[in-house]
């Protein structure tokens, strides 16, 4: 969507943007549905779809088939290729992509990304030492460093688990600037911090 409509900004479900295709000399008029691909003009009655490929196809002023190969191309589905390389018809615009198709590519680029964050998370965690106590953030919060560690460049690392397996760090720098690997998991997840006290685990972020 970015790709096709740069100048536009998500508000709520939909995303908003200026009409590439005609002269809008600002974002208001034209929406695309993040949900459901519907697409509509208010200043032109004639200019809406129920669908990405409709979408495309009236942005790029070309046929809905040719827009349907070109989103198979960048989404890299295969379904024009497979069709020729066995002689069969090509799909049909409302073939390709539909929303689940879209759905899956989404989640599996999601997963991919959460898998090399995890990766990366154990590579760092494994090269860290053991926190120092004299860190400029334990010391402000008046924290014990437990089992934290700390990187090269002076950074805490606070290991976050999921299903029983490191997926993600936290990177605390000594101005207490937070950040998580990019694309890691962090819903779902927990840092087993802290101090078994009354039977029960105490957790610091």
């Amino acid at each position: 969507m970015v790709e096709w409509l740069p100048d536009g900004q998500r508000q709520g479900s939909e995303w908003v943007a200026c009409n590439t295709a005609r002269a809008d000399a600002c974002p208001g008029s034209f929406g695309v549905s993040l949900v459901s691909g519907k697409w509509n003009d208010f200043a032109d009655q004639d200019a809406h779809g129920g669908d990405l490929v409709s979408l495309l196809s009236y942005l790029r002023n070309c046929r809905q088939v040719d827009a349907a190969r070109l989103i198979d191309e960048q989404l890299g589905l295969g379904i024009f290729q497979r069709a020729g390389a066995s002689n069969a018809p090509l799909p049909k615009p409302y073939d390709v992509p539909t929303k689940t198709q879209l759905r899956q590519q989404a989640d599996a680029e999601r997963l991919a990304a959460q898998e090399r964050a995890a990766q990366a998370a154990k590579r760092l965690w494994r090269s860290a030492g053991p926190a120092n106590p004299a860190h400029p953030y334990l010391v402000e919060k008046g924290i014990e460093p437990y089992h934290l560690r700390q990187s090269a460049q002076g950074q805490l690392l606070v290991p976050l688990y999921a299903d029983g397996r490191l997926v993600n760090v936290q990177c605390i720098d000594q101005q207490g600037h937070k950040r998580f690997l990019k694309g890691g998991r962090v819903r779902g997840a927990y840092a087993p911090l802290g101090k078994v006290q009354a039977g029960r685990q105490l957790f610091y972020l």
